[in-house]
């Protein structure tokens, strides 16, 4: 089953300019522990399906695979999580930007930019784990001008 993403990525997400159709929300009042509602109605950040003076109240919650393919689409950034199998399994993740024209690769003109790894990275115990870190990581690769 996969997963949403937290609630703070979530925040970053629409920072960033996520704003895509989605059926859960995350509360910002509430606790963080209470999790993700539904109302069964899909939502956009830039318009909510709720009363107009709860609207800020609340952010769209994507499932990692939602936003991993918006990451994908949008700003050609790759997470992808891999396994170090070494010991117990462990996962990591790298980040990989495309520079070119993904509808032109037979194009001279297009390459891969490997994100380099930092202190802020590291094994995690799941899968999801990495690939939420991955996601976040991500994200903050954007510049919003």
């Amino acid at each position: 089953m996969d997963r949403f993403i937290t609630r703070p990525v979530a925040i970053l997400a629409k920072e960033k300019g996520f704003d895509e159709v989605c059926q859960y929300l995350h509360c910002l009042e509430w606790s963080e522990d209470i999790g993700t509602i539904t109302n069964m109605k899909y939502h956009r950040n830039s318009k909510i399906n709720i009363k107009k003076a709860d609207k800020n109240m609340y952010v769209t919650a994507p499932t990692q695979s939602e936003l991993q393919t918006w990451l994908r689409d949008n700003h050609n950034i790759f997470v992808d999580v891999q396994t170090d199998c070494t010991t117990y399994p462990k996962f990591c993740f790298t980040i990989n930007q495309f520079i070119g024209n993904p509808k032109d690769l037979a194009s001279e003109d297009w390459d891969w930019n490997p994100i380099p790894n930092d202190e802020d990275w590291g094994l995690y115990s799941k899968y999801e784990l990495a690939l939420e870190a991955g996601l976040k990581k991500g994200l903050n690769l954007i510049r919003i001008l």
